[in-house]
């Protein structure tokens, strides 16, 4: 993952609500998914090993995030868990299973991004910067602009 894809999620990541949040997760998650398939295809070994890990921690986290009382998030922990199964499984040889457990995200995220549009709940950090965008231009993108303003940003003791 590029440094700017980096920034870009966190960005992302202080402005977003809770379901905003697990659309960035799934998002970082297919992203892991190409890094570790243009690892295999370039037969470098070690980062491939690294983004697989990264697939993993990302798992682990979208389990984490679930509320197992209701019936829909045990059906989403035997997914997580099904996926990391398969992870176990996967050779730089054969990334087949990656495909195939992207393609699994990929349907997962759809159905996240239409439930985040229904969520209009405030962002998880408070006191984050605000950041707009499209006050200036840059020669080959739009400036971001974060609001340096704020006195009281992060924790207050």
């Amino acid at each position: 993952m590029t440094n700017e894809i980096k920034q870009e999620f966190a960005r992302r990541i202080t402005q977003a609500n809770k379901t905003e949040l697990v659309v960035i997760l799934y998002e970082m998650l297919i992203q892991y998914f190409k890094d570790a398939q243009f690892a295999a295809e370039s037969e470098n070994e070690q980062q491939f090993k690294s983004e697989i890990r990264r697939i993993r921690q990302c798992i682990d986290e979208l389990i984490a995030s679930l509320d197992l009382k209701y019936p829909l998030a045990v059906n989403l922990f035997q997914i997580y868990q099904y996926m990391k199964r398969e992870l176990i499984l996967v050779k730089i040889e054969n990334t087949s299973i990656l495909n195939n457990l992207k393609d699994i995200t990929e349907e997962l995220l759809m159905a996240y991004r239409e439930i985040s549009k229904q969520d209009d709940s405030l962002p998880v950090m408070d006191r984050a910067e605000s950041v707009y965008a499209g006050m200036t231009y840059g020669k080959t993108s739009i400036v971001e602009n974060a609001d340096q303003g704020r006195q009281k940003r992060g924790y207050l003791v």
